[in-house]
């Protein structure tokens, strides 16, 4: 089935234009592949397609000296006037007749003809005139009638056998027709999409943005010409859809049809999301140390900013920053597999010494800082300076503690971590100097 080809909506628009710029007719009419004329309000002509010029075998020039009564058969010349007249008197209604005209050669040729008004803020203008079909007394008539049919018989084809999904929807939402690739899209044939309420079919959200775009369009809003939306099969599958939309209105200037193309973009959306979850995957690999499992120095870096800010809105955070005593003995006793062991520990240590929303984090070697949020820092740092237990021959384990809290003792986070970084080595420094010889 063809999508038939609105008139009156091309009449809308030249009429849009014509008082603006009747030059613009002209153009508009050479694009069209049948033969359409468009007279003024007197009957002189406003511009014709090359299709009719070609069937009357006259120029442009020519048309436009004869005029619209001067091309009809003498015998028909009163019933045009009549119509002239008509209009004039405010019949705005679409004329489909019979008429006969005279070519260049003075032959008579008949044609079915489809008139429709040009109008503007209510106003008429003029006429465009459409031949649909010729029965005769030309030369070449039928070889017009035959390219019409050949035009309309390829659009139906092209129509029926394009591989994107093209379907059309009445003001209320309500499919009208469908090529194949839309019923295999949908998984419906066009019987059973016209019978199927579209809550079985459309997500309740994205009937409710059909809604909006309708009413948007009506109040002669700016609609988006690219949808994607989720539809549901006769099985429950759920596929996506991506296309285009093109709303047309009525001759009231309201919604009268929409048309969708549109294509299957599940695929593309599982990979899309595969890809973004890869991505983060990846970022998230990136910002944790692969030794112990904790954030590394990227990941302390990101949520201090956010302490940084957090701070500023009158929320303190407590930096700790542990250096761990004595690894250099663990790895001249046991090795560096040893000391890899030791901070990992160290590490599922600080982790379980901590509440669940505090983090902590492995910067360096065997540097580890933690963020605590609302906590005393003095009965935290006595818990992580306890001793871990660690397998022999190697000693227990301990760390020198630093802290300083961000938005109390200073709202600048670079110098509150440098608060802990001394505070740190002034405690490593001291167990040095009291340590036993």
């Amino acid at each position: 089935m063809g999508i038939p080809l609105s008139r009156e909506y091309i009449a809308g628009v030249m009429a849009d234009h014509k008082a603006q710029n009747p030059a613009i007719l002209q153009p508009l009419l050479d694009a069209m592949t049948a033969p359409l004329t468009a007279w003024d309000a007197d009957g002189s002509l406003l511009a014709c397609s090359g299709e009719f010029a070609r069937l009357m075998g006259m120029s442009t020039t020519d048309i436009g000296q004869r005029g619209r009564i001067g091309l009809v058969h003498p015998d028909d010349r009163g019933d045009e006037e009549r119509r002239i007249a008509q209009r004039a008197a405010g019949d705005t209604s679409v004329w489909q007749y019979r008429g006969r005209f005279l070519t260049a050669q003075d032959q008579t040729l008949t044609a079915e003809c489809r008139v429709s008004p040009l109008q503007q803020d209510g106003a008429y203008l003029g006429d465009v005139m459409e031949i649909t079909t010729v029965e005769g007394g030309a030369e070449g008539g039928n070889a017009v009638r035959s390219a019409l049919d050949v035009q309309a018989a390829w659009y139906t084809e092209l129509f029926e056998h394009i591989s994107e999904a093209i379907y059309c929807l009445d003001a209320r939402g309500a499919i009208i027709t469908a090529n194949g690739a839309a019923e295999r899209l949908f998984g419906r044939t066009l019987e059973e999409l016209r019978r199927t309420h579209r809550r079985e079919i459309i997500a309740s959200d994205v009937r409710q943005q059909s809604v909006r775009l309708r009413g948007q369009f009506n109040r002669g809003e700016r609609i988006p010409r690219r949808v994607e939306f989720q539809l549901r099969r006769p099985d429950g599958e759920l596929r996506w859809v991506s296309g285009s939309l093109l709303m047309q209105r009525d001759e009231h200037g309201n919604l009268a049809r929409e048309f969708v193309v549109a294509r299957d973009v599940t695929a593309l959306k599982a990979r899309e999301e595969q890809l973004a979850q890869t991505a983060e995957e990846a970022l998230q690999e990136a910002k944790r140390d692969p030794l112990t499992g904790l954030g590394n120095r990227r990941a302390f870096d990101e949520a201090w900013d956010i302490c940084g800010a957090v701070a500023a809105a009158g929320q303190p955070t407590a930096v700790f920053v542990l250096d761990l005593d004595g690894l250099k003995r663990v790895n001249d006793l046991a090795g560096h597999a040893e000391g890899d062991e030791a901070i990992r520990a160290v590490g599922a240590a600080l982790a379980q010494r901590i509440r669940g929303h505090d983090r902590v984090y492995r910067i360096g070697g065997d540097e580890f800082v933690l963020l605590v949020p609302g906590v005393d820092p003095e009965t935290l740092a006595a818990r992580l300076r306890e001793p871990i237990p660690f397998r022999e021959p190697a000693p227990l384990l301990t760390a020198s503690v630093g802290w300083a809290i961000l938005g109390r003792e200073t709202d600048d986070p670079g110098e509150a971590f440098r608060l802990a970084d001394r505070r740190m080595y002034e405690m490593k420094r001291t167990r040095r100097a009291t340590a036993p010889r």
